[in-house]
């Protein structure tokens, strides 16, 4: 008899670990569909609990669902019509329109003076399903009271107020759910590692688990388009980035823990510099450059050695993602700037000798130099050979000059002085 009695607990005492209770409300006696009216109840807490999940019967809607958990600050909210604000809010839903167990945590001490209040609907008419007046329901076993109060105002777009009793009305049904238990973690996203920026992907686990929702979150750099609270979602990538996305199930009275994603979002757009005589993109698996909007048949590389003025781009493919550069305007003058940004001429002012130091950027073996006196004529000329260049120039008279440096079939002028 001893063993079969050790059984029946150990069995029960399972059963009571893995369970997840319900306190009793009622059924349906009457509905309350009226605007700006919601209805609930509070009650003293008889011991202490945890609320995991909430829920307003769809007898008398399918409406989505408006919920809110408070706790009394300075005792139980007064006969109407008196009212009071002294609380503290412990949870609020608005507009959920999933008809089902709303997940939460919800710690409750024992003597906590409690308000549960709830209706369906998605404007200021508000349907409330009732059940007994000063419904008597337990928790973990202990009696407690059910008593209506409530709020002359919708909770779909604002939080409770204003709370008063009527201790002989009918309660408002919204179902608590407690002795949480944990739902099984996902055990894997399914979707692509690797995605296009700006293209919409979707990611999916597989929904065969206890939980009546799953919150995905995604990094910075993406947009969740739908599916929040769903086994299937849809994203896009707006950035280039490597980060991680990750989803958690939920059910009526805890939360699992969370199955991660890496995602890499593919380069957005190539850009385009200049290194003469080149015109160069960022890196990428193919290239194919383009020409005042043409296709330059055959040039396929990474760099392109431009032969006329224009606007250019370069479109690249990585993994099936094309993306075009921004235009970039090519000249002459273009040219011309960069050489000078790569060659230095000092000191300024000089005395016997002036120093002209190219870039190693600039390869041509045709270099030289030319100076010029105010009055336009050239008074000195010499080839240059080497990155730098010492020139002497103490054979001409101080005074303002023009120096014409020359590189390849371009050149630039600087102002220069003598002492």
């Amino acid at each position: 008899m001893k063993s079969y009695l050790i059984v029946f607990l150990f069995l029960f005492s399972i059963s009571i670990l893995n369970a997840q209770f319900a306190a009793p409300i009622g059924p349906q006696n009457s509905t309350l569909n009226t605007a700006n009216q919601i209805r609930g109840y509070h009650f003293t807490a008889t011991t202490s609990f945890t609320i995991c999940g909430l829920y307003i019967p769809d007898d008398n809607s399918s409406l989505p669902q408006n919920i809110e958990v408070v706790r009394f600050t300075n005792g139980a909210p007064p006969a109407w019509i008196m009212t009071t604000n002294d609380f503290v809010s412990l949870f609020y839903i608005s507009q959920y329109a999933i008809n089902d167990t709303v997940s939460c945590y919800i710690p409750v001490a024992k003597g906590d003076i409690i308000g549960v209040y709830g209706a369906r609907g998605n404007t200021t008419l508000m349907y409330n399903s009732l059940s007994t007046p000063n419904y008597v329901s337990n928790i973990y076993g202990k009696p407690v009271t059910f008593i209506r109060s409530g709020m002359n105002s919708p909770l779909h777009n604002q939080q409770m107020k204003d709370i008063f009793s009527e201790q002989s009305q009918e309660i408002g049904r919204i179902a608590m759910r407690y002795h949480c238990c944990e739902p099984p973690k996902p055990d894997f996203i399914y979707g692509p590692s690797e995605v296009c920026v700006n293209i919409p992907y979707s990611f999916y686990i597989d929904s065969s688990y206890s939980a009546t929702q799953y919150i995905w979150s995604v990094p910075t750099g993406t947009t969740l388009n739908n599916g929040q609270g769903t086994d299937t979602v849809s994203i896009t990538f707006t950035n280039a980035i490597t980060d991680t996305l990750w989803v958690k199930a939920v059910n009526g009275c805890d939360t699992s823990l969370v199955e991660y994603k890496v995602v890499s979002s593919l380069p957005i757009i190539p850009t385009i510099t200049y290194n003469w005589p080149e015109l160069i993109s960022s890196p990428a698996p193919s290239y194919q450059w383009y020409v005042n909007g043409n296709l330059l048949p055959g040039e396929i590389f990474q760099t392109h050695t431009p032969t006329q003025n224009g606007n250019y781009e370069v479109e690249i493919d990585t993994l099936g993602c094309k993306y075009k550069s921004a235009l970039y305007a090519f000249g002459s003058f273009s040219i011309e700037e960069w050489i000078e940004k790569n060659t230095r001429l000092y000191p300024i002012p000089a005395k016997d000798a002036i120093y002209i130091e190219f870039s190693e950027k600039l390869n041509s073996e045709n270099k030289g130099i030319e100076i010029i006196d105010i009055l336009g004529n050239f008074v000195f000329k010499e080839e240059l050979n080497s990155t730098l260049n010492r020139v002497s120039v103490s054979q001409l008279q101080a005074g303002i000059y023009f120096a014409r440096i020359k590189n390849g079939n371009h050149s630039f002028v600087k102002k220069m002085v003598l002492e």
